[in-house]
C-alpha cells in the first residue's frame, strides 16, 4: 500500500531566513575567497605582491596596447587579403575555362554549380588555412605573455572586485552576525532550523566533529560531536518557549547510560525547572540557555564551559 504524503508548506517567515541562509553563505563564500586572493585587509593588488617593478608595468602595458592595435589592424587586413585572394583564384579558373576550351563544349550549368558547391567547401577551408598562415606571419605576441608573473599579476587586478563590492559584503556579513546575537531571531526559529542553526555553531569550534542526527531512531539526540579525544558528547536541543522539565534530562541521561557516554548538553530557550537543573548537577549534563546560545555564537564559549 502507498501512502501519499502532504508535501511540506513553509510559512513566509522559514522561506525568508531559508533565502537568508543562501545569502548569508553566499557572502562569507565570497569574503574567504576574497582573503585568500588579497589578504586579510582586502587591499588592491600591486605589482609588488607579484615581484614585479612598477615601472616594468608601465613599460609591458604600453607595448601591449600597441601591440594590440597593430594586431587589430593585421586582423582587418587578413581578412581582405583572404577575399580578394578567393576573388582572384575564381577570377582565373573561370577565365582559363573560357579561354582554353571551345565555347560550344563549355556546360556552363555544370561549371556553375561546381563552383557554387565549392564556396561551401573549399571557402571555409581556404579561410582557416590562408588565416592560420597569414596569423602566424602579421600577429604579434604580448609581451607579457613570456612574463609568468605579469600574466598573475594582471589576473589578480582584474578579479579584484573593487573596495565598494568588498565594503558590501563585510556590510552584510556583520549584518547576519548582529542578527544572530538578537535573541528574537532564535525564538523565530522552528525545532528543525534551531538544531541546524546550533550545529553551525559548534562547527566552529575545534572540536573533532559535530554530526546532525537525522531525527528519528536517535534515542531524543539531536546533535552528536566528537571531542580531540575521541570522547563524544550528546546534545538535546528545545527551541520551544517552556521550560524543560526534568524528563527530557532524565531521558537524555538513559540514552547517554545505554551508548557508554559520559557527557551530555541540554540546549533549551525557554531555560529549564528546578528540577532539571537539580537531575542535572547530579549528572555530567550541563543545561544551556539563550544566553549560553548567545555566548557560544560570539565565540566566547569555552569549551571548559561544557567539559570536565
Amino acid at each position: 500500500m502507498h501512502y501519499y504524503r502532504k508535501p511540506k508548506k513553509f510559512t513566509h517567515e522559514e522561506m525568508r531566513r531559508s533565502q537568508e541562509e543562501i545569502e548569508e553563505r553566499d557572502v562569507n563564500h565570497k569574503i574567504l575567497k576574497y582573503q585568500k586572493m588579497f589578504g586579510e585587509d582586502f587591499q588592491e593588488p600591486k605589482p609588488e605582491d607579484c615581484s614585479l617593478d612598477s615601472s616594468i608595468v608601465e613599460v609591458i602595458e604600453k607595448y601591449n596596447k600597441k601591440v594590440d592595435s597593430h594586431n587589430k589592424k593585421n586582423k582587418e587586413k587578413i581578412n581582405t587579403i583572404i577575399i580578394a585572394t578567393i576573388i582572384i583564384l575564381y577570377g582565373l579558373i573561370i577565365s582559363l575555362i573560357i579561354f582554353t576550351i571551345p565555347l560550344s563544349d563549355i556546360d556552363f550549368e555544370s561549371i556553375f554549380s561546381i563552383l557554387f558547391l565549392s564556396l561551401f567547401i573549399i571557402l571555409p577551408l581556404v579561410f582557416k588555412i590562408f588565416g592560420f598562415l597569414l596569423t602566424k606571419i602579421l600577429i604579434n605576441k604580448n609581451f607579457h605573455q613570456l612574463t609568468a608573473a605579469f600574466n598573475q599579476y594582471i589576473e589578480l587586478k582584474e578579479s579584484y572586485p573593487g573596495k565598494k563590492e568588498i565594503a558590501k559584503l563585510i556590510e552584510k556579513s556583520i549584518y547576519f552576525k548582529k542578527r544572530k546575537q538578537q535573541k528574537d531571531y532564535w525564538f523565530s526559529l522552528n525545532g528543525h532550523e534551531f538544531e541546524e542553526q546550533i550545529t553551525k555553531i559548534l562547527k566552529k569550534y575545534n572540536y573533532k566533529d559535530v554530526f546532525k542526527t537525522k531525527g528519528s531512531g536517535d534515542g531524543g539526540v539531536d546533535i552528536i560531536v566528537t571531542k580531540n579525544d575521541g570522547q563524544k558528547i550528546f546534545i538535546q536541543c528545545k527551541a520551544h518557549k517552556k521550560q524543560i522539565g526534568p524528563e527530557t534530562v532524565r531521558a537524555l541521561f538513559g540514552v547517554m547510560n545505554k551508548s557508554k557516554v559520559s557527557e551530555g548538553i541540554v540546549i533549551g530557550l525557554g531555560g529549564f525547572s528546578p528540577g532539571a537543573i537539580e537531575f542535572a548537577q547530579d549528572e555530567n549534563i550541563k543545561l544551556l540557555d539563550i544566553n549560553d546560545i548567545l555566548e557560544i555564537n560570539k565565540g566566547t564559549f569555552t569549551k571548559n564551559k561544557n567539559e570536565k
